[in-house]
Formats: C-alpha cells, sequence, structure tokens
C-alpha cells in the first residue's frame, strides 16, 4: 500500500529492523544494514535472488528476506512508471 519510494524504502528498513541481528541462518554478506534508495532495493533484490536461486535448499528467513525485497523492487518499479516506459517488468531485471 505503500505510495512512494521513499515509504517502500521506509517499509523495508522498518522490516530489516526487526531480524535478529546475529541470525545465523542469514549470511554476513547477504544481510543488508539498512537501504538508502530505489538502486539499493533494486541492488539486494538482485543479491537476495541469485543467492536463494544458486542454494538447494535456502532456509526459509533468508527466503523471506529475499520477497520482502523481490516485492519492494516490484513496488517501486510500479510507482515510477518503470515497467510501462520499458515495457517489462523491471523489478524481474538483474544482472
Amino acid at each position: 500500500m505503500a505510495t512512494t519510494a521513499d515509504s517502500v524504502i521506509d517499509l523495508v528498513n522498518e522490516y530489516l529492523d526487526l531480524l535478529p541481528q546475529f541470525d545465523a541462518h542469514i549470511p554476513a554478506h547477504l544481510r543488508p544494514v539498512e537501504v538508502a534508495s530505489a538502486a539499493d532495493v533494486q541492488h539486494w533484490h538482485c543479491t537476495l535472488t541469485e543467492a536463494v536461486a544458486g542454494l538447494p535448499r535456502p532456509n526459509l528467513l533468508l527466503q523471506d528476506l529475499c520477497v520482502v525485497f523481490v516485492r519492494a523492487a516490484a513496488r517501486i518499479a510500479e510507482l515510477s512508471g518503470t515497467e510501462a516506459a520499458n515495457g517489462q517488468d523491471s523489478a524481474a531485471s538483474c544482472g
């Protein structure tokens, strides 16, 4: 229901604040501490999606974190009109 990219970013940061700080289920290199921009959201969306896709059995917490960034990237793209401008789902484009 976020109506601006900044509100999406705020919600993502609220979610990150709720994660246990030293949870062994999320490797340190896959744990965003804070996101500051739509570009950060897109970066973590791609990083986490690629990591989860490369694991034979990713744990549920890592999958949940990935889903948060997938949905945040999709919502930011929707709000910015990127999908309509590019004729594609920009939230799904990584690499």
